[in-house]
């Protein structure tokens, strides 16, 4: 990365924090039982990230959940490749402000949307993947790690990285865990 690329990181990295407490959300904890609607963040400049987001997300609808997601490629050009499924949207890099903050009216209506869940499938500490995470409205967020102090439940997933992995480990903690 070069000095322009490290700056803008920084001064991001010191903006969001600002912008995060001026966030209104109301905070609750849900598992899979009490959740009615589902929102999703990943990459989906890979095409087996993809169908493996594709198929949770196709999971969660049929087990009765409302589900939206947000997923992020590589440019306009490619949104043709993607097979249009209802409540799936995504950005481009080139719809990034010159911070890393996404500036795409898709990304404002997916951050205005307050699920039950939040969870964030993109597995990298991206700015603009963090960014979303600490905007989001939803009632609880889920991530990896990565985005400590912007989402309520993380998992540490350094040893095993794959979206499945995080599914299972998602999957799994909320099924066990009992709302109170």
């Amino acid at each position: 990365m070069n000095f322009i690329e490290n700056l803008k990181i920084k001064i991001g990295s010191f903006l969001l924090p600002k912008r995060h407490k001026k966030l209104t959300r109301h905070c609750s904890f849900h598992n899979f039982e009490s959740a009615k609607s589902i929102s999703i963040l990943f990459d989906a400049r890979d095409e087996k990230k993809f169908q493996q987001v594709k198929m949770y997300f196709d999971k969660l609808i049929a087990k009765g959940k409302k589900v939206i997601a947000l997923g992020l490629i590589e440019n306009e050009a490619v949104f043709d490749s993607f097979v249009y499924k209802e409540g799936m949207t995504f950005f481009s890099e080139q719809q990034l402000s010159w911070l890393g903050i996404p500036e795409e009216a898709t990304v404002a209506d997916f951050l205005a949307e307050q699920t039950d869940i939040f969870i964030d499938l993109s597995l990298n500490d991206y700015y603009h993947f963090r960014y979303v995470a600490g905007m989001s409205k939803s009632k609880m967020k889920i991530s990896d790690n990565s985005k400590e102090g912007c989402c309520d439940l993380t998992f540490e997933i350094s040893s095993n990285k794959k979206i499945p992995f995080m599914i299972e480990q998602i999957n799994h903690y909320l099924e066990i865990i009992k709302k109170a």
